[in-house]
C-alpha cells in the first residue's frame, strides 16, 4: 500500500515524463489496487466479524459510526460492498490533481477489468474532473439496470451531492445523475430520457 501510494504521488507530480510512461505506470498503479481489493474480499467477513483485521503490518478498521448493523450476514455484506469506496478513499488524495484528469479519464474509459473501472468511475465522480459530466453519463448507461455498480453509483452521487463543499453547480449534475440512476433501475431503461428522470423525487 506504501509503494502504491509512493507511486501514486510520483504519477501525479511528474508533469514532464512521456505519456507512455505514466500511461504503464497507471496500469500498474491500478493492477495493485486489484491485488488490495482481492485481500480486502477475503478478509471482509472477519473484519465484519471483529471491527479490525492486521495483515502483512497493514492494519484494516472499521470506522466507530460505520456499519452499526446486528445481523452479522448484513454486516459482512455491507462490508464487502463497501470496499469499491475505500479503495478510492485510501488513494484518491496520492493520486489525483487537475491535470491527472485526461489521463485517469482515458484509463477509466479503456479498462477492461470491471472492479477497477467502476473505482475509476468513483474517484471521477469524487474529483470532477474536466469532461467528468459526459464520462460518468456514458458509464451510467452502460451499465447493467439491475447492477451492483449502478446502486454504488448512486449511493456515491447521493454522498457528494450532500457533502458540504461540493458546488451547487456541480450539486445540479450529481443530482441529474442520480435521478437517471433511479429511473433506469425503475423503468429498466438503458438511457432515460429527461421525462422518466423528472418523475425522480
Amino acid at each position: 500500500m506504501q509503494q502504491i501510494s509512493a507511486c501514486s504521488r510520483a504519477l501525479r507530480n511528474s508533469d514532464f515524463v512521456d505519456p507512455k510512461i505514466k500511461s504503464e505506470l497507471l496500469i500498474n498503479i491500478t493492477n495493485a489496487w486489484l491485488e488490495i481489493n482481492k485481500l480486502l474480499i477475503a478478509i471482509s467477513p472477519i473484519l465484519a466479524d471483529r471491527g479490525n483485521v492486521t495483515f502483512e503490518g497493514a492494519k484494516f478498521e472499521l470506522a466507530d459510526d460505520d456499519f452499526i448493523i446486528d445481523d452479522p450476514a448484513e454486516k459482512r455484506k455491507a462490508v464487502l460492498l463497501a470496499i469499491p469506496t475505500n479503495i478510492v478513499r485510501f488513494f484518491k488524495d496520492d493520486l489525483f490533481s487537475t491535470k491527472m484528469g485526461p489521463l485517469l479519464i482515458k484509463r477509466a474509459e479503456s479498462e477492461s477489468n470491471n472492479l477497477i473501472k467502476h473505482e475509476l468511475m468513483l474517484l471521477i465522480i469524487a474529483e470532477r474532473p474536466k469532461k467528468w459530466n459526459k464520462v460518468i453519463d456514458n458509464y451510467i448507461i452502460n451499465l447493467d439496470k439491475n447492477s451492483f455498480y449502478l446502486s454504488d453509483v448512486l449511493q456515491v452521487l447521493n454522498y457528494n451531492i450532500d457533502f458540504n463543499a461540493t458546488e451547487l453547480g456541480d450539486k445540479r449534475v450529481l443530482n441529474l445523475f442520480a435521478k437517471k440512476c433511479r429511473a433506469k433501475h425503475l423503468y429498466q431503461k438503458n438511457n432515460p430520457d429527461l421525462g422518466l428522470i423528472k418523475k425522480m423525487k
